[in-house]
């Protein structure tokens, strides 16, 4: 969360002391607005800096089995607005800190590059 506060394309999760995280995942969401890039090329470059991101979750009105059951469903802006916008990074208790370090300067370096 520290590593991340200063970046002004990345949103971070909300970190509360009136509770406590369990941490099983981090997701953050970026800020395509301000990217030249959209979310899954993101992965892609993160890909490539050797970091495994994944997507949690896409709105599940957005799923191919909702979509064909119902149809498109409007008016769901903010869940759209994350979707697009969502990756988890890695986060397990297998890392070390250098493995910690490579996933934010990655992040960051990406961020950097493809700032608008």
């Amino acid at each position: 969360l520290k590593a991340f506060s200063n970046n002004e394309l990345i949103e971070l999760p909300p970190d509360s002391t009136d509770s406590k995280n369990v941490w099983h995942l981090f997701p953050i969401l970026i800020n395509i607005d301000k990217l030249k890039i959209s979310r899954d090329e993101f992965i892609d470059a993160l890909n490539k800096e050797n970091i495994g991101a994944g997507i949690h979750y896409n709105a599940i009105h957005m799923e191919p089995y909702y979509v064909n059951k119902y149809g498109t469903i409007n008016g769901l802006d903010r869940a759209e607005y994350v979707s697009k916008r969502t990756l988890s990074l890695p986060m397990q208790t297998s890392m070390n800190e250098n493995d910690v370090h490579d996933v934010i300067n990655a992040v960051n370096k990406i961020c950097q590059y493809f700032k608008k």
